[in-house]
């Protein structure tokens, strides 16, 4: 491999994933130089620079979200030598609504999601507020999205400066690193460098006893609030302590995924398509399910849902789709619940019927 991760980090990690590169990651002329950022979950330790949540539901300490950045001198080797060093690091309280993605914007500041660090209901027998007043709170950094500078140190922070066209840099007593509040578990971004705006996928409580359902937000020019725990996201009343019009952000979209039990892969990945091999996709946003299909989206639905057109893939039986990203180009990368890797091209015919409804996109593969 290119790189052991779990043998660089400075304390066991549970697990390690969201890995991103810089934006400058191969410019030489650049800070951003070999640097690689990726989440890792770890036991609880007890670090002065660690953000502990204003609300925790009396839950105690679950476990650290920690962001960490490995910087390699060598990034066109095909073994990665460098450091590691500690960017962030969360407390949380619950096992749930935790550590969501990471994204780099074209400047090169990092947006960190964060959940506002709940518990299963049946797991939570406290008095005390739940953490879901985390994510309306303007002092913590849970239930938001976090917009940082991860070269640079400042703010009262070693590992980040806080980027001083944050919306909420020269509010006092308000947490500089704040982008966007009001988030229940924000779990997948995608930046979109042409029209510069955050997409953002959130879970929320659904109406029946089903599974969360998903909702899409977009964030433009930051300092938006998209409704947590202000209203019932569930049914669109206010809470009682919810009086202000006009404060909500409203998502683009509420979206229904199929979800499979005998196909575990974890979310659901984000990316809006602006590579030119599919002009048809163009402009479309690409959702993954945890059943391993692909979704397009388009959010010029007048419905705002989600339609029936699906990409499908020429894999082996057996075989799904477990992992789906951008490349540079803008083109799209999958990686598959047996390990590899692939490019999509398009074949030569774009449509077939097989029988289920809507158009059906049929993509090829080739290795990487």
């Amino acid at each position: 491999p290119l790189l052991s991760l779990t043998s660089e980090t400075p304390y066991p990690a549970k697990t390690i994933r969201e890995l991103v590169l810089h934006p400058r990651f191969l410019d030489r002329r650049s800070k951003g130089y070999g640097r690689i950022y990726f989440h890792a979950t770890e036991d609880p330790r007890e670090i002065a620079e660690a953000h502990l949540p204003e609300y925790d539901g009396g839950l105690g300490l679950s476990h650290d979200d920690v962001i960490y950045e490995f910087r390699t001198t060598s990034p066109v080797d095909k073994e990665w030598t460098g450091s590691m060093r500690e960017v962030m690091r969360l407390r949380q309280p619950g096992p749930e609504h935790n550590f969501g993605d990471l994204a780099f914007d074209l400047g090169g500041n990092l947006f960190v999601s964060t959940g506002d660090g709940a518990a299963p209901p049946a797991e939570i027998e406290s008095e005390e507020p739940p953490c879901s007043r985390n994510a309306a709170s303007l002092t913590s950094v849970f239930g938001k999205v976090l917009r940082i500078d991860p070269i640079s140190s400042g703010n009262g922070h070693r590992g980040y400066a806080t980027p001083m066209d944050n919306p909420f840099f020269y509010v006092a007593e308000v947490a500089p690193e704040i982008w966007a509040s009001g988030l229940r578990s924000p779990y997948s971004l995608h930046f979109d460098r042409y029209q510069g705006r955050l997409l953002i996928l959130d879970r929320i409580p659904s109406q029946s006893d089903s599974d969360d359902r998903i909702v899409l937000h977009q964030s433009i020019r930051g300092a938006e609030h998209f409704g947590w725990d202000l209203i019932d996201l569930a049914t669109g009343k206010r809470t009682n302590h919810a009086s202000l019009d006009g404060l909500i952000t409203p998502p683009l979209s509420a979206i229904e995924l199929p979800d499979l039990s005998d196909r575990t892969s974890p979310g659901h990945d984000l990316v809006l398509y602006r590579g030119e091999r599919f002009p048809a996709l163009t402009g479309k946003i690409l959702i993954r399910g945890t059943d391993g299909s692909v979704w397009i989206h388009s959010t010029d639905r007048a419905d705002s849902s989600l339609g029936r057109e699906y990409l499908s893939f020429d894999l082996d039986p057996g075989v799904f789709v477990s992992g789906l990203t951008a490349a540079p180009s803008g083109e799209l990368v999958i990686w598959t619940s047996d390990g590899e890797v692939y490019d999509l091209v398009k074949p030569d015919r774009e449509t077939r019927s097989d029988g289920r409804s809507g158009a059906q996109l049929i993509c090829l593969v080739s290795d990487i």
